[in-house]
């Protein structure tokens, strides 16, 4: 897989994140971040939580790192906490990510000193498989 040290920013691949539920761990979508990627079927309560503080004030951009294919969630929620402020997004998973090594944004946040991030990927409602990989954190560019 693609070596999370040479990626930008910060980089939390699935093996530092918290699961919940059942995950099955996967290799077979190439051009994934780290050792494998892992994923679980729609409405089955499992989820995962990628964890990060922040060090700085500063401008951040949040992406997601997944493989896809057909048979991945075309709406999975994904709730993010940064700081003080919470955001949901659905991501299709069915789409090929648009960024370089196969991420999409999730927006773009300002964060305090100190501030916890946290990006949750849940099953619920997803409309298929839920696909994990990584999270990476770079300054936004304005």
């Amino acid at each position: 897989g693609l070596d999370p040290a040479t990626l930008d920013g910060v980089v939390i691949d699935n093996r530092d994140a918290k699961r919940e539920g059942q995950w099955t761990a996967g290799s077979g979508l190439k051009g994934y971040v780290g050792y494998e990627y892992i994923y679980a079927p729609a409405n089955t309560g499992a989820s995962i939580k990628f964890e990060w503080q922040s060090g700085e004030t500063t401008p951040i951009e949040i992406r997601l790192a997944y493989g896809p294919h057909e048979n991945r969630g075309s709406n999975v929620p994904v709730i993010l906490h940064v700081g003080s402020e919470a955001k949901t997004v659905h991501v299709d998973m069915r789409q090929k990510p648009p960024l370089k090594d196969g991420f999409v944004s999730l927006g773009k946040f300002s964060v305090a000193k100190g501030d916890k991030v946290t990006v949750e990927l849940r099953t619920e409602g997803a409309g298929g498989f839920v696909h994990a990989d990584a999270v990476q954190i770079v300054p936004a560019k304005p």
